[in-house]
């Protein structure tokens, strides 16, 4: 049996995606859904009451290092590569027990991938040390579980990412927080709205790095790893900051 494959784009922002027609079309069409599996899908109710015979596989199980905020989980794990390299791993181990004739090639491709992460993890630990226990302030939580990856002393406030909601007093507070602790790194998503950032730029004089949090972007195979690259470099620049 070849299992049927098929990639729901998302445009915008997935905690608030409904699913239009082609999406149910696709989904009908496939064998197994590959979710985040830490509540990031809201329409999965929706595909799990429509399609119950369809098979869903939680790329997130068994994660044992999940960032709670207010009881609420973070799902944006794959900011991690610790965490990617767990989700790679477990959709390979559902995939093999789904389809076992195929399971000498979901291990190979697996393998081959995961040493590409490891490469790019390397990578990461030996480039990035220097950021070790840096301040910064981030506007965007998915990348919380990067932040603790590489150490960084952290401010995370939660925005609305595509319009500018902070109120002018958690602007005045966070301002007067960066210029006691002499914060001089703004993080926000490359996608973000600038408004915020730019707001606490002008009163501190701290920069501003976009990130990719690879919540959108095109369909490449290794569109992952080039996002990841591409941070590498953008995160590089903060060391001299």
């Amino acid at each position: 049996m070849n299992l049927l494959i098929w990639q729901i784009q998302i445009h915008g922002c997935i905690h608030n995606y409904t699913l239009k027609t082609d999406d149910l079309k696709k989904v009908e069409k496939a064998d197994i859904f590959i979710q985040n599996g830490l509540e990031i899908e809201n329409f999965m109710d929706k595909i799990v009451s429509s399609f119950s015979k369809l098979k869903v596989i939680n790329s997130n199980e068994e994660l044992e290092n999940s960032i709670k905020d207010d009881n609420e989980i973070n799902g944006h794990t794959w900011t991690s590569i610790d965490n990617n390299i767990k989700q790679v791993e477990n959709i390979k181990n559902k995939l093999k027990e789904a389809n076992p004739e195929n399971s000498d090639m979901y291990e190979k491709n697996a393998n081959d991938y995961i040493q590409k992460l490891d490469n790019l993890k390397h990578k990461y630990q030996t480039e990035l040390a220097d950021l070790n226990g840096k301040k910064v302030v981030s506007l965007n939580e998915s990348f919380a579980y990067l932040q603790r990856d590489l150490g960084l002393d952290s401010i995370e406030v939660h925005t609305d990412h595509e319009e500018s909601t902070m109120s002018a007093e958690m602007l005045a507070r966070i301002i007067e927080d960066m210029k006691k602790e002499n914060i001089q790194i703004i993080i926000i998503d490359k996608n973000d709205n600038e408004k915020n950032a730019q707001n606490l730029a002008n009163e501190t004089g701290a920069k501003i790095y976009k990130l990719d949090s690879c919540l959108s972007g095109n369909m490449d195979k290794d569109a992952y790893l080039i996002a990841m690259t591409e941070n590498l470099n953008v995160l590089k620049q903060m060391i001299e900051k």
